[in-house]
């Protein structure tokens, strides 16, 4: 079997295509190193074909601080060898992620369990007390096996 790098060489269209795909790479690594991390991370896409040098930046506000960046990143190009007459930002938002996480059931260990049993033997309202007793079991079921006696507490 020829490694894929040869089957990409051998057909000229992605050759071409293999080519433009590295400069690009090699441009958008270098324009990253220019700027801070925080911005760097917004920063992709970039389009090097003309003589305008295009980025894309995920918000309006990190385009907007590219932009006031953009003479001092000309100015680190042409010192690394590439001539761009400027550069046009976009705005590529990116798609919204579900960032929910899935919250856990809160749940009693075992030492609250046994602080929870003895506070509700002193409670002199019998239905609250039962039902602190009932939690409190619950929770005790839950937590682990080496539950503390209420003496330990």
């Amino acid at each position: 079997m020829r490694p894929l790098q040869q089957i990409l060489l051998a057909d000229t269209v992605l050759a071409r295509w293999t080519g433009r795909l590295q400069r690009e790479h090699a441009l958008l690594q270098l324009v990253q190193r220019e700027l801070p991390q925080a911005l760097a991370a917004h920063v992709g896409a970039a389009s090097a074909e003309a003589q305008e040098l295009t980025l894309g930046a995920t918000s309006g506000a990190a385009a907007a601080l590219l932009r006031q960046r953009s003479p001092a990143l000309l100015q680190a190009l042409k010192r690394s060898g590439w001539q761009f007459s400027g550069i046009r930002v976009c705005v590529q938002a990116r798609s919204a992620v579900d960032r929910t996480k899935k919250v856990p059931a809160k749940q009693i260990d075992a030492v609250s369990a046994a602080r929870l049993k003895a506070r509700a033997r002193k409670i002199p309202d019998p239905a609250l007390a039962e039902a602190l007793l009932h939690l409190a079991e619950i929770g005790a079921r839950r937590g682990s096996d080496d539950d503390p006696s209420d003496e330990e507490i």
